[in-house]
């Protein structure tokens, strides 16, 4: 089952990062932190994604997280990189 978390965890971050951002700083827990990338590093493939390459699905994920993250500040931004490199070393 937890396998299953995966994807609507990316899908989230990807739509929403600044609330995602929010909510992971709201409890300044590095476990909640640390849950949300493994979700997302062990199930958070999409059908296009190629688990050998994930420089490419870095960039991806980045890629949205920072177009939907409007009016973020440059630390939300560089955030993203850290997290996507989390995710997605």
């Amino acid at each position: 089952m937890a396998e299953s978390t995966g994807i609507p965890a990316r899908q989230y971050a990807e739509k929403f990062p600044k609330e995602f951002f929010e909510y992971i700083d709201a409890e300044n827990k590095k476990e909640k932190y640390q849950d949300w990338v493994d979700a997302i590093s062990y199930s958070g493939f999409y059908d296009i994604d190629d688990y050998q390459k994930s420089k490419d699905i870095r960039n991806r994920l980045k890629t949205k997280m920072k177009m939907n993250c409007i009016g973020c500040s440059e630390e939300t931004i560089h955030r993203i990189d850290i997290f996507a490199k989390d995710c997605f070393p």
